[in-house]
């Protein structure tokens, strides 16, 4: 199939879901959007064959069979409909309608505002869900089981109050099971590995990292998790829940302590560790103390070996 035919027949479909959600006809107006929809798509469907390996370079195999990019292709069909002057409650319920029926078919859900950049590539997809004031940038990556979504279960009542959901710069790849929860900003260039839980901020060209495999709480009246530990410069970047006034120690293996690690920066949500001031050369165990009690005690966490 040539490049010709790929683009009359994205033509096709897009100007069929349009004319279903419209009501009439594709035409007029509508039929530059038509055209809009289609040069977007296109650059989409361009991106998926050109890095997803499975695709090989093949365009018109990944338009015939890729449920993810069908998701893609729906998306950008409904948020024009939000896009034109002044839509109604028929448009915003079309565009809606189109979501839902996209999510049913490819298991991915993208809310119709939910603002994505050129050449967007979902691989895999299943289970991802992108939230209604989610940001993407241009050249973005997506695995499956990806949430961009808020902090909390919403309410009616708070709707366009303040931005619940995430804003992702350009070039970022989100690995699979990624969740960025609140509104938080990734910056350009980033990559999110799989499994990570992100509330906070992520600066331009960072890599987060799952690391820790295995947490002991020890203070159970507290609420006290750790979400990830991950290299920084000069240090560790600590986040997870209840970190406020809690002091990072390297530990031994029988749990005593072999170097405190200044704090550069602590709140209830992440600390920021500096390098120990003596190197403790087999502790392999981050512990976190409440006053002088041991809150929570850390192991296989790989960025330990980094200090």
């Amino acid at each position: 199939m040539s490049g010709d035919q790929i683009l009359d027949d994205l033509r096709s479909d897009i100007g069929a879901l349009l004319s279903d959600a419209l009501d009439r006809p594709v035409g007029g107006p509508t039929a530059g959007l038509c055209d809009q929809v289609v040069r977007e798509c296109w650059a989409d469907l361009s991106a998926l064959a050109d890095r997803d390996a499975a695709a090989g370079g093949d365009p018109a195999y990944a338009y015939r069979s890729y449920a993810s990019f069908r998701s893609v292709l729906v998306h950008r069909v409904a948020h024009r409909l939000l896009d034109l002057p002044d839509p109604d409650d028929a448009l915003r319920t079309a565009a809606r309608r189109l979501s839902e029926e996209a999510k049913v078919r490819t298991g991915v859900e993208i809310h119709p505002a939910a603002e994505i950049g050129r050449r967007f590539v979902i691989d895999h997809g299943y289970g991802t869900v992108i939230g209604e004031q989610t940001r993407l940038g241009d050249d973005c990556y997506l695995l499956q089981g990806v949430t961009l979504g808020g902090t909390s279960i919403g309410h009616s009542s708070a709707y366009g109050q303040s931005r619940r959901h995430p804003w992702i710069g350009d070039r970022v790849e989100i690995g699979g099971g990624v969740s960025v929860f609140g509104p938080v900003t990734i910056g350009d260039d980033c990559r999110l590995e799989a499994g990570v839980r992100v509330t906070f901020d992520v600066p331009a060209g960072a890599r987060v990292r799952l690391v820790s495999v295995s947490q002991v709480s020890l203070a159970p009246a507290r609420r006290v998790e750790v979400h990830s530990v991950s290299p920084v410069p000069d240090g560790l970047l600590v986040t997870g829940a209840g970190l406020r006034n809690l002091t990072p120690a390297l530990l031994n293996d029988d749990r005593t302590v072999a170097s405190y690690l200044p704090v550069l920066h602590a709140d209830e949500q992440s600390i920021r560790c500096g390098v120990p001031t003596v190197r403790a050369a087999r502790a392999r165990l981050l512990g976190l103390f409440e006053e002088a009690t041991l809150a929570l005690c850390i192991g296989g966490a790989s960025a330990l070996r980094d200090l």
